[in-house]
């Protein structure tokens, strides 16, 4: 009967301490930026900081200087970025996680490199990641820079 306690106390404790990749507990860094992260978020950039095979001349008067960078963090790790300048609009969809010290963004996509985005700054509404700024339909990487976005 000890026996049978004890091998029960012993797979419980097992499965209460193994960690879900996916949704890192919640009172560890990444844990609480994942929580954080969840949700939509944006950033209206000039249009000169966009690359070469984002922009596109003659978008409209009302858009043609800035374009609108948007990532959605669903909360099952898949997220969707994208960017509309004018009538262009670009999206790509992946994976994301947080590095083990909550310090970094993962963003995975299928056939490609992953990208690592540092947060630099994150509350309820407000976030500043830091990476270089490549876009949706652009391989090339550019300067590392920050970008500042507020949750929609």
């Amino acid at each position: 009967m000890k026996t049978v306690l004890f091998s029960i106390f012993l797979l419980f404790s097992f499965t209460n301490i193994s960690a879900d990749p996916i949704n890192p507990a919640p009172d560890t860094p990444q844990g609480k930026t994942y929580h954080l992260l969840q949700g939509v978020w944006e950033n209206i950039v000039s249009a000169t900081e966009l690359t070469e095979t984002v922009r596109e001349e003659n978008v409209g008067p009302e858009n043609a200087e800035t374009a609108q960078l948007r990532y959605h963090f669903c909360s099952n790790g898949a997220f969707v970025r994208s960017i509309r300048h004018g009538s262009q609009y670009i999206e790509e969809t992946g994976a994301w996680e947080i590095s083990e010290d909550g310090a970094s963004l993962l963003l995975h996509f299928a056939g490609k490199e992953a990208e690592q985005a540092a947060i630099r700054y994150i509350e309820a509404d407000e976030m500043v990641l830091e990476q270089s700024p490549r876009m949706p339909g652009n391989a090339h990487q550019t300067e590392t820079k920050q970008w500042f976005f507020s949750k929609v």
